[in-house]
C-alpha cells in the first residue's frame, strides 16, 4: 500500500473517529456542534431510535459509522491521485478559519467558551469539519490539476 493510500485510507479516517470520540466528551452546546461536526458518522442516528444520548455505544457507533465513510472518501481521494500535500494545505487552512469563524460569532472569548464549554468543543468542531472541507475542495481540485499537469508535460 503506498503512502498516499495509508494516508487517506487509514490515517485520516482513523484521526476523524479518534477526534469525534473526543468531540462527544466536549460536545459544545447541548450537542449540537458535536453532531453537526459529525455528520459523516451522525446521520446513522436516523435510522436507530435513541433514548438516552449517553448510552456508550453513540458515540462509538458514530465514530465507526463515520471511519467507514471517510475511508470511502479516501479510497475516492486516491484514486484521482490527491496529493497529500494539497489535502494538508487545505485541511490545516479551512479549520484554522472554520475556528476562527466559530469563536468569532461571539463579542468575547469568555462568551464563547461559556456558550460550548471548551477549546476542545471549538477544535475537534473546526477539526472535523475542515477535514469536509479539504476532502471535498480536493476532489474539485484534483481534476483540474491533473489537467494542467497534461498540458505542461511535453508532447512526443
Amino acid at each position: 500500500m503506498n503512502a498516499n493510500r495509508w494516508f487517506f485510507m487509514l490515517l485520516v479516517p482513523l484521526a476523524w473517529g479518534g477526534c469525534s470520540l473526543v468531540h462527544f466528551r466536549f460536545p459544545g452546546d447541548e450537542y449540537a456542534m458535536y453532531f453537526i461536526s459529525s455528520v459523516a458518522g451522525a446521520w446513522l442516528c436516523y435510522f436507530v431510535r435513541i433514548g438516552d444520548i449517553h448510552q456508550w455505544w453513540i458515540p462509538w457507533s458514530i465514530a465507526a459509522t463515520g471511519v467507514v465513510v471517510m475511508a470511502g472518501v479516501g479510497w475516492v481521494l486516491v484514486r484521482l491521485a490527491v496529493q497529500r500535500w494539497l489535502w494538508l494545505a487545505l485541511f490545516v487552512a479551512s479549520a484554522l478559519v472554520l475556528l476562527a469563524l466559530m469563536v468569532g460569532e461571539y463579542p468575547s472569548l469568555e462568551r464563547a467558551l461559556s456558550k460550548n464549554g471548551s477549546w476542545w468543543a471549538y477544535g475537534c468542531s473546526a477539526a472535523l469539519m475542515g477535514s469536509y472541507v479539504a476532502s471535498g475542495v480536493s476532489l474539485l481540485l484534483a481534476p483540474l490539476l491533473r489537467w494542467r499537469q497534461r498540458k505542461r508535460a511535453p508532447r512526443q
